[in-house]
C-alpha cells in the first residue's frame, strides 16, 4: 500500500485519483471532514491565508460530511432500543447497545465539531 501525500488536497478532490487510493484511505476520506483542508497554521503569511482562502472556498463540502455523521448518529440511535430487547435474551447483545450508544455519542460530538468548522470557516476576517 503506497502512501498518501495528505499535503496535496486538491489531488483528493480529483476523481481518477481518488480511484488509485486503497479502500483505509478512502473510507478516512468518507469519514474525516478534515482531509481536504488545507493546514492553515504552517508555512508562510502567504502560504497560510492562501490555505485559509482555500478552506473558505472549499467549506460547502461540510456539509455533506454534517448529513454524513447526522445519519450515522441517528442509525446507531435508532438501533439502540432493538439490541437492549434482544439484550434481555441473550447478554451478549449488551455489548451491542453500548457500542451502538459510543457511535451514537460520537456521531452526535461529530456533526457538533463540523458544524462549528462550517460555521466558523464562514467567518469574516478582520485585521
Amino acid at each position: 500500500m503506497r502512501g498518501v501525500d495528505y499535503e496535496d488536497v486538491e489531488s483528493l478532490l480529483q476523481p481518477q485519483m481518488r480511484a488509485q487510493l486503497p479502500l483505509p484511505v478512502l473510507v478516512r476520506i468518507y469519514l474525516d471532514p478534515l482531509v481536504l483542508f488545507k493546514n492553515a497554521n504552517r508555512g508562510t503569511i502567504f502560504n497560510r491565508r492562501s490555505a485559509l482562502a482555500y478552506n473558505k472556498r472549499l467549506r460547502w463540502i461540510l456539509v455533506a460530511y454534517i448529513q454524513r455523521w447526522l445519519c450515522i448518529a441517528t442509525a446507531c440511535l435508532m438501533a439502540i432500543n432493538p439490541a437492549a430487547a434482544l439484550a434481555s435474551a441473550n447478554p451478549l447483545f449488551l455489548l451491542a447497545a453500548v457500542g451502538l450508544g459510543i457511535g451514537f455519542t460520537v456521531g452526535f460530538v461529530g456533526v457538533i465539531l463540523i458544524v462549528a468548522c462550517y460555521f466558523g470557516l464562514g467567518m469574516t476576517e478582520e485585521f
